[in-house]
């Protein structure tokens, strides 16, 4: 309670502050009623002159001015003041201003329009202080002057204004008072407090500051008071406060934040969600366009895939999407449609292999979908980086299996090229179900085939049996007649009547008249029905010499025997030449024997052949030389003539056995397949074989991609590609530069296509298939050497190794032949560069 003590003696002192408060308002005062007898004066005036006008007439402008300037010098005198009364628009009616100074007559103090806002307000207004033509110390008091009607005491219109002039009451001697005691008073508190205040308002200042720098936000503004005092505490609880307020801003910014980022989330969870609602849209279009696309209907396995695989990529903006089936019993996924976006172009000549690729084969068996966002290091489709994710710069997959009762039976594969890409979740959604809708497609197809097939099978089983030499009877369980053909009546030759009575009793009556052994035939008819399951093969014999051979076999549904095919082939003929058909097949054997060793034989001799006639041939050569070189100049133009064609036959003959021999070790001399860098074949040729013709002819031989490995005879691949290679370079026209370009691209069955392309001459449509024919030449040999057997050569090894060879090429627009071969189960290397 230390602070109320001090308080206590300080508004003791205080205290003398009311009392000099209360003189000087009572000085005031004082001052204030000599003031507002004046005021009252003027209102007094004003209420005289308006009783004068009232009774003189009955407006202001038409008082006789004389009369009344009489009357207001009279009212001057008795109260001591100066008197202007003006009418509205200031005209000065009288005048008793001794101290105020006026022009003309019309009233031209600075009052302005202050003087009408009075008279309009019809209240009395003091002016201080106004306009310079009022002497220092003189108030006006301005009254509104209003008519008084006859009769009536009620104020009327406002006529005009009486200014009155006074001089405020002169309190100077009080003031004086008034300021020495204020001084003295001041001094002795201002004494008296300082001993004692100090310790009250420093610390209230402090507050104070405090709280200032609190409001400006320095939230962390603390108080230095060492007090025990209440003060003293309520510093304390200030800093504590200030404290706790810090903490609550702090806590407010953090729960600030988290509301903020909440928004944020909350609009990028909106967006997404909006990205998602449009997606499915789109989505379910997609799959209604697949459903209801005209393509369906025709059944074309091949239209409907373009257009499941175009749809669906345009939906999800997938560079690639394609459609596998399972073959071969499940090891080979084969490539029914690929769409490529950015191309618009189709393709189906890829096959991948379960023993390649087990895993991602196991991979699309096990789940609903192998959704590889980075598929280069996904481990369900990192087999496939080497051999097809890296060729073709793949760098997402989202592949869905293809089920038909429960089994996998292909993909839906969607694939991202070029930078890597997150599949979302309604993403993978729509992606199974295209492949559900393809699976029903699948379905659809087969349904449509069964139908077209049973249709077709009707047609086919009825034309069949009707065509057949058999005789064929249906019977039900019960041995009943269901139908038979006319081969049948025909063989058996039962009247129509019995035929049209559909009585089986007659009908076997009369069948077993024919038959040598009834008994039997009736016998096994009758076993055959007790065990309607068993199959039956026997023959038999008719009275006439016609022999039959009956098959019999059960007719199941469901696991069932509904009933008994029966068919009967008559092989009278047939039974007689069968001992000829013997003695024929024994001679058809030793034929078969004795024709392979001819070949044998005549394979050896080509080649011994081949092989003998060389030597003579080479000295055919070298002597037509040596004669020409001794008799030149001897001989007559005729005989040098016969000597060069001499000479040149025995070349060209020389060429065409070394081009047999070439032909025949294709078979003789052939060594077993391995893997073949490609690369380095076409390199080797090109620094040794055609190196001659890169120098001479500035032929250009290039590879522009990488070229694979293939599983050939090494020395016919080589053999194979030098023969395309000089064809290019050699059908040239004159003067023109070789331009050959080798590529490679997939084909079906897990081959390579080779492509070879050049700027030759190029080959009519008529002539692309006789090229590959022994001996077959378009041009003499004066045009373009040659023997024309590189082409077959090229033909029987590819033929050999299980591939094909083509060509395409119009006259004057080069030439491109092309050869599909087996690829290399081994990585792929890099390209060589040849120019």
């Amino acid at each position: 309670m230390k602070i109320t003590k001090k308080l206590t003696f300080g508004f003791l002192i205080i205290a003398l502050l009311p009392l000099m408060i209360i003189a000087i308002v009572g000085i005031k005062q004082q001052g204030e009623i000599i003031n507002r007898l004046s005021f009252v004066d003027a209102i007094d005036v004003a209420r005289t002159i308006e009783k004068s006008i009232s009774i003189e007439s009955e407006t202001l402008p038409f008082v006789e001015k004389g009369k009344l300037q009489k009357y207001v010098e009279t009212l001057s005198q008795t109260i001591g003041r100066d008197i202007v009364v003006v009418d509205l628009n200031k005209i000065i009616i009288a005048d008793i201003a001794s101290e105020i100074e006026s022009i003309g007559e019309e009233f031209t103090y600075d009052l302005g329009d202050e003087v009408r806002q009075t008279m309009r307000d019809g209240k009395p207004r003091v002016f201080k202080e106004i306009s310079e033509d009022v002497p220092e110390g003189v108030s006006l008091v301005v009254v509104p002057l209003a008519e008084s009607r006859r009769g009536d005491q009620k104020a009327g219109q406002i006529i005009g204004a009486v200014i009155v002039s006074y001089k405020p009451a002169d309190l100077t001697g009080f003031k004086l008072t008034l300021l020495f005691t204020t001084v003295f008073v001041i001094i002795s508190v201002t004494i008296s407090g300082l001993l004692f205040s100090r310790s009250i308002y420093e610390p209230i200042v402090k507050l104070k500051d405090a709280a200032i720098e609190m409001g400006k936000g320095k939230l962390s503004t603390q108080i230095q008071v060492k007090s025990d005092d209440e003060i003293g505490q309520l510093a304390e609880a200030f800093n504590e406060m200030a404290g706790d307020l810090t903490q609550t801003i702090d806590n407010l910014n953090t729960v600030n934040k988290q509301l903020e980022q909440e928004v944020v989330d909350r609009k990028k969870a909106e967006q997404e969600k909006l990205s998602i609602i449009d997606r499915i849209k789109r989505q379910e279009s997609a799959i209604v366009k697949i459903a209801t696309n005209d393509a369906l209907a025709t059944g074309n396995i091949n239209t409907t895939m373009r257009v499941i695989t175009e749809i669906t990529a345009d939906t999800l903006k997938s560079e690639r999407v394609g459609v596998w089936l399972l073959k071969e019993a499940g090891t080979k996924l084969e490539c029914i449609d690929l769409f490529e976006s950015s191309t618009g172009k189709h393709s189906n000549e890829m096959s991948l292999f379960m023993d390649d690729y087990p895993h991602y084969f196991a991979a699309l068996k096990q789940g609903r979908a192998i959704d590889a966002n980075d598929a280069l290091t996904d481990a369900r489709t990192a087999e496939l980086v080497e051999g097809y994710l890296i060729p073709l710069d793949i760098k997402s997959m989202l592949d869905t299996p293809i089920r038909m009762s429960g089994e996998v039976v292909g993909v839906v594969c969607h694939e991202s090229t070029n930078s890597k890409r997150i599949w979302n979740s309604d993403e993978i959604t729509f992606a199974s179900e295209i492949a559900d809708q393809t699976a029903q497609v699948l379905i659809n197809i087969e349904r449509k085939k069964a139908e077209e097939n049973l249709s077709e099978s009707v047609s086919l089983l009825t034309a069949t049996l009707e065509s057949t030499a058999d005789g064929i009877l249906v019977v039900d369980g019960k041995g009943s007649i269901k139908g038979f053909n006319d081969q049948f009546i025909k063989l058996w030759r039962i009247p129509d009547d019995i035929i049209r009575s559909k009585d089986d009793n007659r009908a076997i009556s009369f069948v077993l008249g024919q038959l040598t052994d009834p008994d039997a035939f009736v016998s096994k008819v009758q076993y055959l029905y007790e065990n309607p399951a068993l199959e039956s093969s026997d023959t038999l014999e008719f009275k006439d010499g016609r022999i039959f051979e009956r098959l019999s076999k059960p007719q199941i549904v469901d696991n069932t025997v509904v009933g008994r095919v029966w068919s009967f082939r008559d092989v009278t003929g047939r039974r007689k030449a069968d001992s000829q058909l013997e003695s024929a097949n024994a001679n058809l054997a030793a034929s078969v024997d004795k024709l392979e060793r001819t070949n044998t034989e005549l394979k050896n001799f080509l080649y011994a052949a081949s092989h003998d006639l060389k030597e003579p041939l080479r000295k055919i050569t070298s002597f037509g030389v040596m004669l020409k070189k001794s008799l030149a100049g001897k001989l007559t133009d005729d005989d040098a003539e016969n000597l060069h064609f001499m000479t040149e036959g025995a070349s060209h003959m020389t060429k065409m056995v070394e081009g047999l021999l070439t032909y025949s070790r294709i078979d003789t001399k052939a060594q077993p397949a391995e893997a073949v860098d490609l690369n380095h074949v076409v390199e080797q040729l090109r620094q040794f074989e055609f190196a001659e013709a890169i120098k001479e002819k500035q032929a250009i031989i290039e590879v522009p991609g990488p070229l694979p490995n293939i599983d050939m005879d090494p020395v016919q691949i080589r053999q194979l590609m030098y023969n395309l290679i000089a064809n290019s370079v050699k059908y040239q026209k004159e003067g023109n530069t070789p331009h050959i370009a080798i590529t490679s691209r997939p084909a079906a069955d897990g081959k390579v296509k080779i492509e070879v392309t050049d700027n030759g001459i190029g080959i009519a449509p008529e002539y692309q298939q006789a090229i590959f024919n022994i001996f077959k030449r378009l041009h003499s040999r004066d045009e373009y050497e040659g023997i024309g057997i590189g082409l077959a050569v090229c033909k029987k090894i590819v033929e050999k190794h299980g591939g094909k060879i083509g060509v395409e090429s119009q006259p004057g627009n080069g030439t491109t032949f092309w050869f599909t071969v087996p690829q290399a189960k081994i990585t792929v290397k890099a390209g060589v560069k040849i120019a």
